[in-house]
Parts: structure tokens; sequence; C-alpha cells
């Protein structure tokens, strides 16, 4: 009796995955996910220094280079003594996306430029901050945790395309 009760644990034990989650699994230009539900969620679930609020698209545009580049954007921002930011964009093409995804490389280089001028410490999380492109998305997250933020934004589209 014991040695089955092992066996069934050693078996139930191998089927529960331990492996990162691998988006190159996903075609992320067939998907479509809320970025509104996912901001609200991945503001919930990471840590930051500061807190976040959710910024108006026109104001977002202004500061990121993105208008025109998207269908759906949802961002959240610190104030401006923490670089602390979410960004998630839905774009119309991959190829719109990797437009946006440039000048958002564009914005995380300059803002953490200007940062290591007078706040290191946020000028690391710009330099080091999740920034990925995937298909017609793009994620730009900048947190003390940058590898909590990228596990939750891929978690968060596993999930979503399991409903």
């Amino acid at each position: 009796m014991a040695a089955t009760l092992i066996l069934l644990a050693s078996l139930m034990s191998a089927c529960v995955s331990t492996a990162p989650l691998d988006m190159s699994k996903i075609n992320m230009n067939d998907v479509t996910l809320d970025t509104a539900a996912m901001g609200e969620t991945l503001v919930g679930e990471l840590s930051f220094d500061g807190t976040l609020l959710k910024i108006d698209n026109e104001i977002a545009d202004g500061l990121l280079g993105v208008g025109g580049l998207y269908n759906e954007m949802t961002a959240y921002m610190s104030s401006a003594v923490l670089a602390e930011a979410i960004v998630i964009l839905r774009c119309e093409s991959a190829s719109d996306a990797e437009t946006a995804h440039g000048r958002l490389v564009t914005y995380r280089d300059e803002m953490a430029d200007v940062y290591a001028g007078y706040n290191m410490t946020e000028s690391e999380k710009l330099t080091d901050a999740f920034l990925a492109c995937h298909g017609r998305y793009v994620f730009f997250c900048v947190s003390p945790d940058t590898d909590t933020a990228e596990r939750a934004f891929q978690t968060y589209v596993v999930d979503s395309l399991k409903k």
C-alpha cells in the first residue's frame, strides 16, 4: 500500500510543470487580450516602490511617442520622482508593434540618462526594465523586480488563453 501511495505521488508530481512559460509557442498576432484587464491585474500583483496611477492615453502618447501605433493602450505611471510604469499596447500589426517597441526603447534609454543625473536607483530600474514585443503586443514594465514582471506578463497571457 505504501509503495502504491509513493508511486501515485510521484506520478502526480511529474504532471506539474515547473518549466518556464514559453511565449514563442503562442501566436500573439492572433490573440486578442484585454489590455485594461491585464494592466489592472499586473498593478495589483506586482510590487512597486511608489503608487502607479492610470494615465490617459493622450498624456501617455505625449510622453512615450507611440501615438497612432496602437489600437488599445493601457498605461500606469508613478510620480515624476519614480520611473516606475506599466505600458501595454495592442497594435494593428506586428510591424506597428515593432515601431512602438523601438520608440519605447528610445524613451527608456533617454529617461535612464535623465534619472542617472540625480537618482541612480531609478535609472537602473529603467535600464533593467522588462520591455518586450510579441506579435502585435508591446509590454513595458519598470519595477524593482524585472523577472517577476516578465513572469506575471507571461502568466497573464497563458491564463487568458485558457479561458
